[in-house]
């Protein structure tokens, strides 16, 4: 049943010895003293002990043909957060778009073990740098001859933080970040490994270093579709990303801006 719009809002603290509402709320009983007498203090807002910890961002992902996502959704679209399709697969050139706009806030780059593709299967270690690798007794490149080449036991991987913009005609509620000169956008992570790191995970590391040499990679709009390439005999869909255009000093700003915790 609704509850009546005069109804009193409910104290967490009511229940509360005062040592107890006093490690939540303050030390003092001033602090829980203030917090009873005015609950709705913060409305709308989050208030309390607030972390790194407690951020989760949604995946970009790409639907493969092999694994749960691509049993959800076309194997071949850009996927966020394992519940929005981003692109759609054209009827007649059977390619997907339209691309997905998106901003690159930063890259992190480390190694991790290099293990194949298994459902429920064990986690990689992970190492921050290639002297970590080596020091583990591990290897970063392929050897021997094809069919019998040896693959390495780590590999680089790149996950990089990214503003998704809203893609025209979508109905969504989870773009709720508004940057002027880009868009209705929101904040996502997007991991690349393997194909995906030597497709886009590199040229974004290139681009720091030659298209942003005196800036940074907040200045540059990219669009990001897929594209369906046979690799050591696999059929697999690989991120096609290309650099679109820049952003103005003013939109980098409202970046920061927005991004930044107040």
């Amino acid at each position: 049943m609704m509850k009546s719009q005069t109804e009193a809002p409910v104290d967490i603290t009511e229940n509360m010895n005062d040592a107890a509402a006093s490690d939540i709320f303050g030390d003092s009983s001033t602090d829980v003293a203030l917090h009873r007498a005015n609950p709705l203090m913060a409305l709308g807002e989050v208030s309390g002990s607030v972390s790194a910890s407690d951020f989760v961002f949604p995946r970009l992902k790409i639907a493969q043909r092999v694994g749960d996502l691509g049993q959800i959704f076309e194997p071949g679209a850009l996927v966020l957060g394992n519940e929005i399709q981003l692109t759609t697969k054209d009827a007649k050139s059977k390619t997907f778009g339209p691309p997905v706009e998106l901003i690159v806030l930063n890259l992190d780059k480390f190694f991790q073990d290099y293990l194949l593709y298994q459902q429920d299967g064990p986690r990689p270690a992970y190492y921050k740098n290639e002297a970590a690798v080596y020091a583990a007794g591990k290897t970063l490149e392929w050897t021997g001859e094809r069919p019998d080449r040896i693959a390495p036991t780590a590999e680089p991987v790149a996950i990089a933080t990214i503003l998704v913009k809203k893609p025209d005609g979508l109905e969504s509620g989870n773009f709720g970040v508004n940057i002027p000169g880009f868009g209705d956008c929101t904040l996502a992570k997007w991991t690349m490994t393997r194909t995906g790191y030597s497709r886009a995970g590199r040229r974004l590391i290139m681009a720091r270093t030659t298209d942003f040499a005196q800036s940074n990679l907040m200045y540059g709009v990219w669009a990001l579709n897929t594209k369906d390439e046979k690799i050591n005999g696999n059929w697999v869909f690989t991120p096609a990303l290309s650099l679109i255009r820049r952003n103005t000093p003013e939109t980098v700003e409202a970046i920061v801006a927005a991004v930044t915790p107040s």
